[in-house]
């Protein structure tokens, strides 16, 4: 099934109870945490996913979450655990710090816009509970925050994606690979090294098309060397 260029597909990663206690905490705004947390979340009505947040620990460590699509995908919200890179890191709690960890209204109010998302920003630690909500904002440091975010949801649905493809159906993976090698070259993702492990799979399967290894193997390139990790700018 279909809805826009993306496919819904009925698949659900569940973490293991383990495994989920030591994922950052994806709803800081309701709690103190004892690390920092920079996190960002996105919700819009129609896009696939329609809801889905990012947090980022001071270590590196970080979560993904988004939910179903109603109708099309039933289950629990996909949730996956990874590594960002120290660039990225040093990078998104470098922007915090600049716009004051989040405390104002960066919010644009000199006119009507198109709705793209109810955005929030959040920043907590052991004393800190702060959040920005915004639909667009002028802001430059807030705009490269939303990029980076962004860029980073784009490329976990894409690992989400090829995931459910190489388990049930090896020839869907041509499409997917051709448009996230595309959009890796032009800067549209973030943080390839987070979906590293499927697209090892697809470039060391001999049951994948050669085409189809070549796409992952230049993705694992451009991970490793931090070509797509910062998004675009």
């Amino acid at each position: 099934m279909r809805f826009g260029r993306f496919l819904l597909l009925p698949i659900l990663f569940i973490l293991p109870l383990a495994l989920l206690a030591q994922v950052p905490n994806l709803h800081p705004q309701q709690t103190f945490t004892p690390e920092p947390i920079v996190s960002f979340s996105l919700e819009l009505t129609g896009a696939v996913p329609p809801y889905y947040s990012i947090s980022v620990e001071s270590t590196g460590k970080a979560a993904y979450r988004s939910s179903p699509v109603p109708g099309d995908m039933a289950g629990d919200p996909y949730i996956t655990k990874f590594v960002v890179s120290q660039s990225a890191r040093a990078r998104i709690f470098e922007l915090a710090k600049k716009l004051h960890y989040f405390k104002g209204d960066y919010d644009y109010h000199k006119g009507r816009l198109a709705n793209t998302g109810v955005k929030t920003l959040y920043y907590t630690d052991e004393k800190t509970n702060n959040s920005t909500t915004y639909n667009y904002s002028s802001n430059q440091d807030i705009q490269e925050l939303t990029r980076l975010f962004q860029g980073i949801s784009t490329t976990m649905e894409f690992g989400r994606r090829l995931t459910y493809y190489y388990d049930h159906q090896k020839l869907g993976l041509d499409e997917e690979l051709k448009r996230m090698d595309q959009m890796a070259q032009e800067g549209a993702l973030a943080e390839l090294q987070a979906v590293a492990p499927i697209l090892q799979k697809i470039a060391g399967d001999s049951q994948v098309m050669h085409i189809d290894q070549q796409h992952a193997q230049h993705l694992l390139h451009m991970g490793s060397a931090g070509s797509a990790g910062s998004g675009r700018r």
